[in-house]
């Protein structure tokens, strides 16, 4: 993480602070997690790279949570739910959206694949299905725990508002995937933010994160495939 979050990191940490003294606990799960999440990269280069940029800032917070009787009482967000027929829809398209505008993204940019070649062990060709599989259920469960499950509902806690704890948790993950998402640059960060729109409103549809998180594990699968072509 650049030198140039670092102001950043400082303002999370004030919010952080205001909202221990305002006794927000909402305000303080949110304001935490961002703030591990945008300082742990910053600390040590290691956790700048798949699965530990996410993998650790979670297990940091969680470690912080339950340490703290308030903040173990405020946990949550974290509901099954459930993948009813009024929902079902709302996954098919997103999943066929979102794989067809990362093949797209693909194929306009041309973006080097290299900083996320270079992550992917040597393996052999039986195990590529089974490590494409882990890739995407674990990446799928970290980053809708991290932003549909800490982020939004610390934020829809703080001002008892869907659109706004929506809106907000999907301008994070569309920031999160600027640097070294896939996809990244301007044009990734905005197809992030608009996917984080869409799993959000799943999110809320369903009632629950497996919704999200059976969404989300697609677009992973889309990805892993992609690079899998040029590996």
């Amino acid at each position: 993480m650049p030198a140039r979050f670092i102001p950043a990191s400082l303002l999370l940490f004030v919010f952080l602070i205001m909202a221990i003294i305002l006794g927000s606990t909402a305000a303080i799960h949110t304001t935490l997690f961002c703030l591990l999440l945008m300082l742990l990269p910053i600390t040590l280069q290691v956790f700048q790279w798949w699965p530990l940029r996410l993998l650790v800032p979670l297990l940091a917070y969680h470690a912080v949570v339950l340490s703290f009787p308030q903040l173990r009482r405020s946990y949550g967000g974290f509901q099954i739910g459930n993948i009813g027929k009024d929902v079902r829809p709302f996954i098919l398209i997103t999943i066929i959206g979102s794989t067809l505008a990362l093949v797209g993204w693909h194929w306009i940019v041309k973006p080097d694949l290299g900083i996320y070649l270079r992550q992917v062990p040597d393996m052999p060709l039986v195990a590529i299905p089974l490590a494409g599989l882990g890739f995407a259920v674990l990446n799928a469960v970290m980053e809708e725990f991290a932003f549909r499950g800490i982020i939004m509902h610390g934020i829809r806690c703080a001002f008892d508002s869907f659109a706004i704890a929506n809106f907000l948790q999907a301008v994070v993950f569309g920031f999160f995937h600027y640097l070294r998402g896939f996809p990244n640059g301007i044009i990734g960060a905005a197809m992030a933010f608009v996917y984080g729109i869409l799993l959000g409103f799943i999110r809320g549809r369903s009632n629950g994160m497996l919704a999200p998180v059976f969404t989300h594990i697609f677009a992973d699968l889309a990805i892993f495939s992609i690079l899998m072509t040029f590996y």
